[in-house]
């Protein structure tokens, strides 16, 4: 990437963690940033041409986790639901997605098989039906015999780096997010990111049967 994109990724990422009040967990080799909680607040810089992203993730794992995603499939939380809380100018610039991780070891690959039913879909034209089949495809990437709080172990993906068919162990990422305007300013842009998917970040602490979540005052 360019040095000036470089630059105005750390403006992104340092109004992300001024916002939150916290330093914040950088990823993908500083091209984002992360609350670092299990329902995670995270930012993507992105490449120049799709700019940053803002978004709710919560991934099946334990470590930064803690197999909440098994909860929230589980409790099979209507879509409806969320949109109720949303206006319907701000549902049409939120993404909603849940992708298959592949996993050898550690590392996570690229596969072709990552997107899960429809995803990724605007939240405006997601229906039930839609949502069900997410969920339904999403619950299939955890261990069943661990009250699928585990991966769903040696499950035949392609890897996309060279077409070739392998056994993963495999889990299911919930992302929920939206773009953040680029013209005017950084700090202001990131608010209202962050007010647009506050609704998406409480609804997704309730599906996981999490009543107390931290208190960020961009939420308030």
């Amino acid at each position: 990437m360019p040095a000036n994109h470089d630059a105005v990724g750390q403006q992104y990422c340092d109004a992300f963690t001024s916002i939150l009040g916290i330093e914040g967990r950088t990823f993908g080799r500083g091209k984002g940033v992360s609350d670092g909680e299990s329902i995670q607040w995270s930012l993507a810089v992105g490449k120049e041409s799709t700019g940053p992203r803002l978004s709710v993730n919560l991934e099946g794992s334990e470590k930064t986790g803690k197999w909440l995603i098994a909860k929230f499939l589980r409790s099979r939380p209507p879509i409806a639901e969320l949109k109720a809380g949303i206006i319907d100018r701000d549902q049409v610039g939120i993404a909603v997605s849940i992708v298959r991780d592949a996993w050898r070891y550690s590392v996570r690959e690229k596969i072709l098989e990552s997107h899960l039913g429809s995803s990724p879909v605007a939240l405006s034209e997601l229906n039930q039906v839609s949502w069900d089949k997410m969920l339904d495809e999403a619950l299939a990437c955890l261990d069943e015999a661990k009250d699928y709080r585990g991966r769903k172990k040696q499950q035949p993906v392609t890897l996309k780096s060279t077409g070739e068919v392998v056994k993963r162990n495999v889990s299911p990422h919930l992302n929920i997010g939206t773009m953040i305007a680029r013209a005017g300013d950084i700090e202001n842009n990131m608010r209202n990111a962050f007010r647009k998917l506050c609704p998406v970040y409480e609804w997704v602490h309730k599906a996981c049967g999490v009543s107390e979540m931290p208190h960020y005052a961009v939420c308030r």
